[in-house]
Formats: structure tokens, C-alpha cells, sequence
């Protein structure tokens, strides 16, 4: 009997500690991973490789477990980091609480563990300010979130992109331009199209590397260039991204835009639009490459744009009628699109946003696990570190903005 006593003090006390992990954090939104006991190891399995999660669970602040059909690490960075960003997919929908914003509704997500995002922030504003800049369309937001009962820390729960575009725009064909027009994570989908996939990947490799210079094309600069160019992809929306990361100082990007066909009124032709993706390396200098350091040096000294990540953005920078045309994307996008108001509203919202989380100090020493500011000597965030540091990138949006448009003006 005194066995079946202890047994039942034992459970009660389990019990007990699951239902505190699972409420005890006074925030918005909690999302709770329960993985199979053959992956409890998981970190020493998923540091240099992704790794699929087997017969997991999901829960969603008080709703009801519901099983995975995909819980998974994803990001070749994020592998070495303790905080794994990782893929959803759900049997069911699930539905997040809204704060300033509307929550989410539905079954596939990723999850950032914003372990290099600067105090948290950067990739959450990046994407308020790119969805009024049209060029990001996804839902974002905070969550808390405990895999087996262990708090993980705060987390930024986006919408899978991949599909967003297959559900809203029955897009035969995804890709991922990387570095230096280097194609990665193609996915095709046959049925929205007859147009076979290896003709998708011949038409986005010749025009992401201007391949217009040879053959009958070789000629083509200026007005026929960027006609070209319009009639191949959403190109006056890439020299507005372009005039979007030249304000943000967006240090990575060529590898953080997915591509899609787009269907046009033609089923036979093929034509590329895009949205950015990841904002974590915003309000930082731009990528350490010989193209940016060595090959164009000169023309980025001289040129307002941020950064030269591939051939087409090559191509922009010597042509004077396309670099044109950025300049006046640039002069649109300062004067009707990002205002200061706006910046000073977005900045607000991230900051209520975030501000509960902040509020848990249990967060804060998840962050002991991320790649800190080393200058600041922080061994762990604190909320006066990220509050501040949240008017110091209002402030420094500010400022460029005026120092952007002081230096646009004159030459259109």
C-alpha cells in the first residue's frame, strides 16, 4: 500500500511540474513540443545536420495536443546554436492570440530562435516595414516556446512562405537564389503546370545571371535592358527591395529572397516574382565577399546601393538607366512609403509586442544560449538592453532616412 502511496505522490508531483511548464509564463502565446523519448537527445543529433523529429506533439497555449506531421530543425546556422529554429506542420490548424497585431490561424510555420537577431528585434520590424513596402506578405509574431518541458525561450513564429505562394498563387515552381546566383531549395509542383521543371530552372538560372549577354541578347543595355528584365520577373519590385535594403542596411539577402513562376495570361510563358525572406541581419554591414570588397568596391563607395549579392544587382550598378531607376524607387520608397511616422508606429508595435515576454525573466536567461553583443560584456539580454536598443534603431532609421534623402534628391 505504502508503494501504491508513493507511486501515486511521485505522479501527482509530475503532474504537477508539467501543468507549471506549461503555464507559467504570464505571455501571449505558448507553444509546447513533446518529442518521443528516442529523441530527447536531440541536441548532440542535430548539431551539424538537420534532423526530423519523429512522432511528436504540438500545443498551442490550452488547446489540445495534436500530432506532427512535420516537426523538424531547420537553417545551416541555426544547427550550431542551442535554440534550434525549427519547421511545423500540424494535423490540424491551431490558432495563435493576436496582440497589436492579428494572430495566426493555420497548420504550417517555422519557428526563429532569433539566436543572432540582435536583442530580438530585427527580423520582427524588418518584416512590418517590408509588408507596407509590398515585398513580404507573411504573418509573423512572438511566441514562447517548451520542447519536452523545457523553456526555450522567445521565438518568432513565421508563416512557411513555401506555402503561402503555393496556396495563393498555384506556383509551379519555388527556388531560392544564393550566393552569387547559385540556385538552392527548388520545390516544383506538376500540378499547376505542363512546363517541366528543368525548363523553370534553365529560364530562373538565365536571367539571375544575365545570361541577355550573349547571343542575340548581347546588346541589350538601358531602356531595352530594363524592358527585357520587366518582362522576365517583377523587376521595379526588386529595385524597390533593393531601395528597401540600401535603408535597413540589410547585410544578407541574396540567399533571404524566394522566387516563384507566376502565372501570366500566356500558360507557356514563364515569369518570376519574389518575396524577401529573413531580416535578422539588418542595421549591419554588408556581406564580406570579394564581389563587395574587391571587384566593386568603387562602384559601392560611390553608388547608394547597400550591397552587391549577384549578377543582376552587378548588372544595376554600371548601367546608368537602370541605376536611374533605382534612385527614383529609392526617392518613392522614403517619401510615401517609410516615413518617419511609420517608423516611429513600427517601432512601437515591436516594442509592445515584445513586451511581455520581456516581462518573464525566464526568457531572458534563455538568451545566455545566443550569440550576444560582445561590446555591451552581456551575459544574458536584459529588457532595458532590448528597449533601448529598439529606440536606438528608431532613432538610426531616422536619421538615414534623412541622410537618404538629402543624398537622392538632388540627382534625380
Amino acid at each position: 500500500m505504502s508503494k501504491i502511496i508513493i507511486l501515486t505522490i511521485i505522479s501527482a508531483f509530475l503532474s504537477f511540474k508539467n501543468v507549471m511548464a506549461e503555464t507559467s509564463l504570464n505571455v501571449p502565446n505558448q507553444i509546447f513540443i513533446q518529442l518521443s523519448d528516442e529523441d530527447r537527445d536531440f541536441q548532440a543529433k542535430a548539431q551539424t545536420k538537420k534532423y526530423q523529429f519523429l512522432n511528436a506533439k504540438v500545443k498551442v497555449n490550452n488547446s489540445e495536443w495534436i500530432k506532427a506531421t512535420e516537426v523538424a530543425t531547420r537553417g545551416q546556422n541555426c544547427l550550431k546554436a542551442y535554440r534550434k529554429c525549427l519547421s511545423i506542420e500540424l494535423e490540424n490548424e491551431v490558432s495563435f492570440n493576436g496582440q497589436v497585431s492579428k494572430g495566426y490561424t493555420g497548420k504550417k510555420f517555422n519557428l526563429a530562435s532569433l539566436w543572432q537577431d540582435q536583442g530580438y528585434i530585427s527580423s520582427h520590424l524588418g518584416y512590418y516595414l517590408a509588408k507596407d513596402v509590398g515585398i513580404f506578405p507573411l504573418q509573423h509574431q512572438y511566441v514562447s516556446v517548451f520542447i519536452n518541458n523545457e523553456l526555450y525561450g522567445l521565438y518568432l513564429l513565421i508563416e512557411k512562405p513555401q506555402s503561402y505562394i503555393k496556396s495563393n498563387f498555384n506556383s509551379p515552381y519555388v527556388a531560392k537564389l544564393w550566393y552569387l546566383s547559385m540556385v538552392k531549395d527548388e520545390k516544383y509542383h506538376e500540378e499547376y503546370s505542363t512546363i517541366p521543371m528543368k525548363t523553370f530552372r534553365k529560364e530562373f538560372k538565365k536571367l539571375t545571371r544575365l545570361e541577355i549577354n550573349k547571343g542575340v541578347h548581347k546588346e541589350l543595355k538601358g531602356e531595352k535592358l530594363y524592358n527585357y528584365l520587366k518582362s522576365k520577373m517583377s523587376f521595379d519590385k526588386y529595385l524597390t527591395m533593393l531601395a528597401f535594403q540600401t535603408l535597413v542596411q540589410n547585410g544578407d539577402y541574396s540567399d533571404e529572397s524566394i522566387y516563384y513562376a507566376n502565372k501570366t495570361s500566356n500558360p507557356d510563358e514563364i515569369y518570376f516574382d519574389f518575396m524577401a525572406w529573413d531580416f535578422d541581419d539588418l542595421f549591419k554591414k554588408p556581406h564580406f565577399g570579394i564581389h563587395n570588397t574587391f571587384f566593386f568596391r568603387g562602384i559601392l563607395k560611390k553608388s547608394l546601393l547597400y550591397s552587391l549579392e549577384n549578377p543582376i544587382d552587378f548588372t544595376i550598378a554600371r548601367d546608368d538607366y537602370l541605376y536611374a531607376k533605382f534612385k527614383t524607387k529609392l526617392y518613392e520608397l522614403l517619401t510615401n512609403t517609410i516615413t518617419d511616422d511609420k517608423i516611429v508606429n513600427y517601432v512601437d508595435v515591436v516594442a509592445k509586442e515584445i513586451a511581455p515576454y520581456l516581462a518573464e525573466e525566464t526568457i531572458l536567461d534563455a538568451s545566455t544560449f545566443d550569440k550576444l553583443p560582445k561590446s555591451f560584456g552581456l551575459k544574458k539580454y536584459t529588457a532595458k538592453y532590448i528597449e533601448d536598443l529598439l529606440q536606438q534603431r528608431k532613432s538610426d532609421l531616422i536619421l538615414r532616412r534623412a541622410a537618404l534623402l538629402q543624398e537622392v534628391t538632388p540627382t534625380l
